[in-house]
């Protein structure tokens, strides 16, 4: 079902219905090839904005105005600037609006076809996979199309160590994915704040606790980097003994291969410092920062700049959702009465401020910290700016 290479005969009704699909929506919209493969220039759009950001896979592209509707709208909008005959351009105005209710109802359509196309070739791609392989019988007569779960008497063997080589290569991947997901687990048990970034895992060499440095063999295997040093140095195997055998599955790990890890504590406090609510990346670090700034000195006063007031906007949502008292500069609407809460009031410690507004001719010598939300591309508006605390 809906296979790529389509046999010509004893389709099923859902290919038959692909096709009929594909064969639709080349005549609603415009295509280069016709079938499967057609290819669609522009994005249409509706109220909501793009129809889907997908590919959409009846046509493998995107849609775009047919060249039939191009040619009728070219000619209704002929009849309308040459004022031809009203009842011919009211019915093309009909005809263009039955147009686009046709491609709306195709937009529907085709969102539902491709949840159901979609779930009939999972059941196929099932079908597939649970197939067992097998040999043609002698009386059974050979297909005229090859069929990928039937193989001929001298394709045994060749199939045979495919196969093999197949599971060889997935027990090496599967090994890998267990060593990675061993080492997670110890990498997580090192993280867990209650431990302080000791691994409390013992070695299984010298039984001794891993601690904060450890070392990781490609089997996931966690070992301290005493021991480690001590296997590299007298048990190290291969062509110019450069591996080592894990001595617990004995699979082989090359030196270059060995994974050192470092932990450390974090005590610093402020690093976790939470902000709350929802917001970009940028903006968590600025809060964070003031965080941090009234944490050290809960007196400080701090400038926040930025080129765009939008942004600014953005940021005084961030401070209020985390209780934060601020000032805002944006125009002259209370200007003064913003930079005088700023200076005088003991409880607002913050004043955001527009570039162009704050970096000329202020003098706002409270300040003691300067932020710059993004970098300034004129590097004397940065002076200015960080000049308004040096006074």
């Amino acid at each position: 079902h809906l296979r790529p290479v389509r046999l010509p005969l004893n389709n099923c009704v859902f290919c038959k219905a692909d096709e009929l699909f594909t064969e639709y929506e080349s005549k609603l919209f415009s295509h280069t090839v016709k079938g499967q493969m057609a290819i669609f220039e522009e994005m249409i759009e509706d109220e909501e904005g793009l129809v889907d950001d997908r590919l959409p896979t009846t046509s493998r592209g995107l849609w775009a105005a047919s060249e039939t509707e191009r040619s009728l709208k070219a000619i209704l909008s002929f009849a309308k600037a040459h004022r031809l005959d009203s009842k011919a351009i009211e019915e093309g105005n009909i005809f263009l609006e039955l147009f686009e209710a046709w491609k709306k109802e195709y937009k529907l359509l085709h969102e539902y076809w491709m949840v159901l196309r979609d779930h009939v070739s999972a059941i196929d791609e099932l079908a597939m996979a649970t197939e067992r392989l097998r040999m043609r019988h002698p009386e059974e007569p050979k297909p005229n199309h090859p069929v990928l779960h039937i193989i001929e008497p001298h394709e045994v063997e060749q199939n045979r160590v495919k196969l093999l080589n197949d599971k060889a290569v997935a027990k090496s991947q599967l090994q890998k994915k267990l060593g990675q997901l061993l080492y997670l687990n110890n990498l997580e048990k090192s993280q867990d704040k209650t431990t302080g970034g000791v691994n409390p895992e013992p070695c299984p060499i010298c039984a001794r606790q891993l601690g904060k440095q450890w070392a990781v063999l490609t089997c996931g295997h966690c070992f301290c980097n005493e021991c480690i040093a001590i296997i590299i140095e007298q048990y190290s195997v291969g062509t110019r003994r450069s591996s080592i055998k894990c001595a617990i599955c004995r699979q082989t790990t090359s030196h270059k291969e060995i994974s050192y890890v470092f932990t450390a504590e974090t005590t610093n406090q402020e690093d976790d410092m939470p902000v709350k609510g929802s917001h970009s990346t940028k903006v968590e670090a600025v809060v964070r920062t003031l965080k941090k700034i009234q944490f050290k000195d809960p007196g400080a006063k701090a400038l926040v700049f930025s080129t765009w007031q939008d942004v600014l906007d953005i940021i005084a949502k961030a401070l209020h959702d985390n209780n934060m008292d601020f000032a805002q500069i944006n125009g002259i609407h209370k200007f003064q009465e913003n930079l005088s809460a700023f200076k005088y009031d003991p409880k607002i410690n913050i004043l955001l401020l527009p570039l162009h507004t704050g970096s000329n001719g202020l003098n706002i010598i409270e300040a003691t910290q300067v932020l710059l939300v993004e970098p300034i591309l004129n590097p004397a508006h940065e002076l200015q700016a960080i000049g308004r605390v040096h006074r």
